[in-house]
């Protein structure tokens, strides 16, 4: 497998694995996906909010646009209906964003500030993408956790589940 083959199957992952949760939660009481339940960022609603608002931190980094924000605290969205629609296209952006990339965009280098120590950063967009798309898994992760004693089943979410994973094969040497 490539590495593009590679950032590309994490960003369709990321893709499914969004439908999956929002399609849950959204059939979830709202006070229930707003409510404190011992997980990050509050709620899982808040969660939710955290990881958009770095996801669009991230992509107008690898993009280098300006994107102005004062804090990871701040929560985009109040509502679950507005919050689907920006995560949608948030994820089918970076879908297409890293659809787009080739091999040698990898070892391009990104200079941007940093909210949370206030000196300028270098990065590899190599690096930057892998821990892109991890902290993507790892939060999502938390929102899971909560809703495991509410008996509330997200499906597999194993990537080998992803819908025609295997189908895919193009990359694949017998």
């Amino acid at each position: 497998m490539s590495h593009m083959s590679y950032f590309r199957l994490l960003a369709q992952c990321n893709l499914w694995m969004n439908e999956k949760l929002h399609n849950v939660c959204e059939s979830l009481p709202t006070h229930i996906i707003k409510k404190g339940l011992h997980s990050y960022f509050n709620s899982i609603f808040g969660t939710f909010n955290y990881l958009l608002l770095v996801d669009n931190i991230l992509m107008f980094r690898f993009t280098q646009q300006s994107f102005h924000v004062t804090g990871l605290s701040k929560q985009p969205h109040s509502d679950f209906p507005s919050f689907r629609e920006d995560r949608e296209l948030t994820d089918h952006a970076i879908t297409h964003f890293i659809e787009h990339l080739s091999t040698r965009d990898l070892g391009q280098i990104l200079l941007y500030p940093s909210l949370v120590k206030p000196q300028p950063r270098l990065s590899m967009l190599w690096d930057a993408l892998t821990y892109f798309l991890s902290h993507q898994t790892h939060h999502r992760a938390q929102i899971t956790t909560p809703l495991s004693p509410l008996e509330v089943d997200v499906g597999v979410t194993n990537l080998f589940h992803l819908p025609d994973l295997m189908s895919r094969g193009s990359d694949i040497k017998h």
